[in-house]
């Protein structure tokens, strides 16, 4: 017969290895809850960290690109300086070798020329003012007066004056009723071609700016 006392160890040791297994079933569904929260926790770092890096790689790329827009604008401003300085150096070397082209022979040739090829506007005209450089008129007013004789111009309609202002060399003609105005300057002709000039200085510069793009 069982005693009491074998009845309660047999009880005993059933509870506790009830009590056994339901802590080895919590212990293991602990672990497993603790463990997906872990896995999720990393994965979340991870995502975040993969989010951080990249957020940093584009704004680094950001950061790139524009320190390179940047410099691409400042190369094409310095490019664009040192091209508006070379422009202003031509015009300044063109104006100085006009200069010293009127101090040649052939400037007498290029003075007769454009008052052969404008004297025709005049025709009609009663009178006509000739403004010429005091150089020229000091030195090539018989030349001129003589341009005009050859051109079958009467002398007695033409009045030779000296322009203030600096045209370089060449002559700047007005009827007498100043509705014709002709400006056959050197200054003039450089004024006229400065567009032209630019164009291929800004032409050069689009070159060079597109190699180093």
């Amino acid at each position: 017969m069982i005693t009491v006392e074998e009845k309660l160890n047999i009880f005993s040791k059933l509870i506790f290895e009830k009590v056994q297994n339901e802590s080895d079933e919590i212990l293991d569904k602990m672990y497993r809850e603790n463990k997906k929260i872990i896995e999720d926790y990393r994965d979340e770092i991870k995502k975040k960290e993969d989010e951080l890096i990249n957020k940093k790689v584009r704004s680094g790329q950001l950061e790139k690109n524009r320190m390179i827009s940047d410099a691409n604008s400042e190369y094409k401003k310095n490019i664009l300086n040192k091209n508006n300085d070379l422009f202003k150096r031509m015009i300044r070397q063109i104006e100085r070798l006009a200069r010293e082209f009127t101090t040649s022979e052939k400037y007498v040739q290029f003075l007769n020329k454009i008052l052969m090829n404008v004297l025709s506007e005049f025709e009609k005209d009663e009178s006509i003012t000739i403004f010429v450089m005091k150089k020229d008129y000091e030195k090539h007013i018989e030349n001129i007066l003589k341009s005009l004789i050859d051109n079958n111009f009467d002398t007695n309609r033409v009045k030779i004056e000296i322009i203030p202002k600096d045209i370089i060399g060449g002559v700047i003609i007005v009827n007498s009723i100043n509705t014709i105005r002709i400006d056959l300057s050197i200054k003039n002709k450089i004024e006229e071609n400065k567009n032209y000039i630019g164009q291929m200085l800004y032409k050069e510069f689009d070159k060079v700016s597109d190699k180093n793009e």
